[in-house]
């Protein structure tokens, strides 16, 4: 059975270039002016991808803050973020999650 992959297509804007090694150890020393330039400081976390058709790296950042759910006065949910910065969050698996609390709560599994 044959294997397709299917290419991904998003547009940026660059604004930084630069040159960066891999040390013996594996690490990789993002240049403090594109740190600085993106607001990345010790300890940020990110998801690494490897694109195999353009033989590149991509770095994601990771946030740090995650949303959560407050109800209205009328019961309908409304999802939070306590700082007002763009976040990855996976509508999918936070409704399965839901999902999945409540089937356990039903059958009286989850007290």
């Amino acid at each position: 059975m044959p294997t397709f992959f299917a290419k991904k297509v998003f547009s940026c804007q660059i604004t930084s270039v630069m040159r960066a090694t891999i040390d013996k150890f594996g690490r990789v020393l993002i240049p403090k002016k594109l740190r600085d330039e993106a607001g990345i400081d010790n300890g940020t976390e990110f998801e690494l991808e490897f694109d195999i058709f353009s033989n590149s790296i991509i770095l994601k950042q990771f946030p740090a803050v995650q949303p959560y759910v407050e109800y209205t006065e009328w019961g309908w949910p409304v999802i939070m973020y306590q700082e007002e910065e763009k976040v990855y969050f996976d509508i999918k698996n936070f409704i399965n999650e839901g999902h999945e609390e409540r089937g356990r709560k039903l059958l009286g599994l989850d007290d």
